[in-house]
């Protein structure tokens, strides 16, 4: 009996120890739940106060607008410390629109250009001229041109199409200009040619026996060929134009928009043709093969001038 207290008291003891740890350990868990608890509100309570009165979570620092002007200056101040070329140049100002022009535009109506009159008439003052003052440079190899060669009476609308002198190394040339296969000019020394390029077919029509730097080759207002010297302008060789087939030779200007006549024309197949307007009563356009023209020694058998 006394064994069984014994035992009794101690499992009692045992028991009150337990509920004593157990007591204290749940008391300390609950405490620090509590306490948790009121720091989470106390937080989220200042954080819900922060965002209600415009301020952030732990500062003071109000949120407010910020002007135009101020961000321009801030942001100037910001690129002023890097890389000076991105510097703004200032607040852009309003620029007033451009005013509508106050008068209607000037109708410009289509001149009348009453068409070229086949009867001879007096040419107009020449708006360009070459000049003789300046003695031409020597070329180190030949310069193509354009495929018709104007009288010296021609006014020269356009220095590109309006050839009416050559020197030695210049040619008119057949199209196409990049092929340059038929030309008609001087040699670089001083001989007037119609060349095939392509056979290197050449026909002479003047061999030159003087210093080519001096010589020059134009056609006059009566389709005569001349060579003449710069120097002193005179005539070292000439050719009149002889086989007319009765068709009279006559000066007249603008026989087309940008060419007087006579004038001669080397086309894309190699022949060269003289063109004039007939001075007899028959008037009218003449176009006459530029070999038999002037009777040039040619074997019209072989070669396409004929």
């Amino acid at each position: 009996m006394a064994a069984a207290t014994a035992e009794d008291q101690r499992l009692s003891h045992r028991g009150t120890h337990f509920r004593m740890k157990v007591g204290s350990g749940t008391l300390l868990l609950i405490a620090l739940i509590l306490v948790g608890s009121f720091v989470l509100v106390k937080a989220f309570g200042d954080n819900e106060n922060n965002l209600v009165h415009g301020e952030k979570n732990s500062t003071n620092h109000t949120i407010r607008n910020i002007t135009m002007e101020e961000f321009v200056d801030d942001f100037a101040e910001i690129l002023s410390t890097s890389d000076p070329t991105l510097m703004p140049t200032g607040i852009p100002t309003t620029v007033a629109p451009t005013k509508q022009p106050t008068t209607s535009p000037t109708t410009l109506s289509p001149e009348t250009v009453s068409p070229t009159s086949l009867s001879p008439t007096t040419a107009a003052p020449s708006t360009t001229t070459i000049s003789n003052s300046v003695h031409p440079p020597p070329l180190s190899e030949p310069v193509c041109l354009p495929d018709r060669f104007d009288n010296v009476e021609m006014d020269v609308l356009d220095p590109e199409i309006n050839i009416k002198r050559l020197y030695p190394g210049q040619y008119i040339c057949s199209q196409p200009y990049s092929e340059q296969r038929y030309r008609f000019g001087m040699t670089l020394d001083g001989d007037l040619v119609w060349e095939d390029t392509d056979i290197d077919q050449v026909i002479t029509i003047y061999k030159n026996e003087v210093d080519s730097r001096d010589l020059y080759f134009e056609l006059t207002t009566d389709a005569t060929m001349v060579v003449k010297s710069f120097d002193d302008e005179n005539i070292i060789w000439s050719e009149p134009a002889v086989h007319l087939n009765n068709r009279p030779m006559t000066h007249h200007p603008r026989c087309l928009s940008n060419h007087d006549c006579p004038y001669v024309h080397l086309h894309s197949d190699g022949v060269m043709v003289l063109n004039w307007i007939g001075g007899d009563a028959q008037g009218g356009w003449v176009t006459r093969n530029f070999v038999r023209v002037y009777g040039i020694d040619a074997n019209c058998e072989e070669s396409k001038a004929c």
